[in-house]
């Protein structure tokens, strides 16, 4: 699959139960290291007792812009990892 962009990482952005060990590519999104970081600091926070957020099963929170891409969608396939998908609203 072709790289992320120069200088971005790749951010998780569901909570989902799978953690970590998730690696369906729909769930994943180049950003800058900054950016990474102020992510991280604020799940910490929420392991730390000082916010409340609900951890839900994989999805429906999708990258959009990983839904429409082809070599996503061919990766995905080829490890058979669900497809990226769009659920509208």
């Amino acid at each position: 699959m072709g790289g992320t962009a120069l200088n971005r990482q790749l951010d998780h952005l569901d909570d989902c139960t799978a953690g970590p060990r998730c690696c369906n590519p729909a769930h994943l999104q180049p950003v800058t290291e900054y950016v990474n970081k102020k992510r991280g600091v604020a799940r910490r926070e929420v392991t730390n007792g000082k916010r409340t957020r609900t951890v839900r099963e994989c999805g429906p929170r999708f990258n959009k812009e990983a839904a429409g891409n082809p070599e996503v969608r061919r990766f995905a396939k080829e490890y058979g990892l669900p497809l990226p998908a769009v659920i509208p609203g």
